[in-house]
């Protein structure tokens, strides 16, 4: 039943992303479809793997907690000793610099405060310009000023 299931699952992946490159599944020939079956199989496949890997990396830390339940040396002994709480201390400091997991959220972290500095940026340069256009109108509006005074003041000087 589970291997109907992974088919039929199948067979729909294959259609969603058929029909964004315009090809029906329906119309192909059986081969072609056996064979982007067997391409999707492997993708999904491939991302499954990826996930667990991804899952087992996420808990892959170094900590004293995890050291004393990796090494049976008691927390308490390692929290006392000075010697095994800095040496614990600096390679979680190392691990933490080669985590590809960390380094993905500090990342995405400086993704988010990057597109909040670009939202400010766009926001700012809205203002400016609706200023420009308020500068223009006012500057249209000086000129037609100025040339009403001119044309009364000729009017009042040639009366």
């Amino acid at each position: 039943m589970e291997a109907k299931n992974r088919g039929i699952e199948l067979e729909e992946s294959v259609k969603g992303k058929l029909l964004k490159i315009g090809v029906t599944f329906d119309v192909l020939q059986d081969k072609d479809k056996a064979y982007l079956l067997a391409i999707e199989n492997a993708v999904l496949d491939s991302i499954q793997i990826q996930k667990q890997l991804r899952n087992k990396l996420k808990k892959n830390k170094i900590s004293l907690i995890d050291i004393a339940a990796r090494t049976g040396i008691s927390r308490q002994t390692l929290y006392n000793n000075p010697i095994l709480k800095e040496y614990i201390n600096i390679n979680e400091k190392e691990f933490d610099r080669i985590d590809i997991i960390a380094r993905e959220y500090r990342y995405q972290d400086e993704i988010h405060k990057l597109n909040e500095i670009i939202e400010t940026m766009i926001i700012r340069d809205c203002v400016i310009e609706e200023q420009k256009i308020i500068i223009n109108d006012l500057k249209k509006k000086l000129k037609q000023t100025n040339d009403n005074v001119i044309h009364l003041t000729d009017r009042l000087n040639n009366r």
